[in-house]
């Protein structure tokens, strides 16, 4: 199940990240939807990875990191290589906390379905995530700490 998590720039003395956005990975296209009426950037504008890991990822895969163009699904497609993935981006905690404090509203002002869908996340579920989310931006925040959104398959 995937699952979203904030990686910090570098660790805090005393403060140990937690929480595994699972719920809010689940909800993400509800929550990019929420954060466009809210007028917010959306949670996965703060995914970055490093170039290292993307290539471990490959590795993993047993994938190539640039295959042939004439295995590519279109004859027109460019294939991007490891050496032309971005470079790892931080983000300001200020900048996550004013969107997760939006999709926090958004979510808390949804009415309560009376049959929940079976293939979506409870609501308290993805407040749950975000509020987790939020406490972790804010000790950020206090330490100087820049931070990105990593997803974890």
């Amino acid at each position: 199940m995937p699952a979203y998590s904030i990686i910090s720039e570098r660790p805090i003395d005393g403060f140990d990240l937690f929480g595994k956005g699972e719920a809010v990975a689940l909800a993400s296209d509800l929550l990019d939807q929420f954060a466009e009426d809210a007028g917010v950037r959306p949670l996965l504008d703060f995914f970055s990875m490093d170039p290292a890991e993307v290539d471990a990822l490959f590795d993993g895969l047993n994938l190539e990191a640039a295959p042939e163009l004439t295995d590519a699904p279109t004859p027109d497609a460019e294939i991007p290589t490891l050496e032309e993935a971005p470079p790892e981006e931080w983000f300001e905690p200020h900048e996550g906390i004013t969107t997760i404090r939006a999709l926090i509203r958004a979510v808390e002002d949804q009415p309560t379905p009376e049959v929940p869908d079976p293939f979506d996340p409870p609501s308290d579920a993805i407040l749950a995530n975000l509020r987790e989310f939020e406490i972790v931006l804010n000790h950020l925040e206090a330490a100087g700490v820049r931070w990105h959104l990593s997803v974890d398959f």
